[in-house]
C-alpha cells in the first residue's frame, strides 16, 4: 500500500517538472522508492534521468518515460 501510495504521490509531483527542484526531489524519492520495493527497471529509469541531469542534458524524455513508468505500475497495483 505504502509502495502505490509514493506512486500516486510521486505522479502528481510529476505534472509539475518544470521546477528544477521537482526534478531533484523526484530522482531522490522515486529512486528510494524503487530501491526499497526492488524494482529495477523504475531504479533504472530515474538514474537515467538523474544522469542527463548531471551531465546538463535535456531531460524532457526522460520525464516523460519515467511519468509513464510511474503511471504503469500505479494502474498494475505494483511493480511489474
Amino acid at each position: 500500500i505504502a509502495y502505490r501510495d509514493d506512486l500516486n504521490h510521486i505522479a502528481k509531483v510529476l505534472d509539475d517538472t518544470d521546477d528544477e527542484g521537482a526534478l531533484d526531489y523526484i530522482t531522490q524519492f522515486l529512486g528510494g522508492v524503487a530501491r526499497s520495493a526492488q524494482d529495477h527497471d523504475l531504479n533504472a529509469a530515474v538514474t537515467n534521468l538523474a544522469r542527463l541531469r548531471q551531465a546538463g542534458r535535456n531531460p524532457d524524455n526522460s520525464v516523460i518515460a519515467l511519468s509513464q513508468l510511474v503511471q504503469t505500475r500505479i494502474a498494475a497495483g505494483g511493480p511489474l
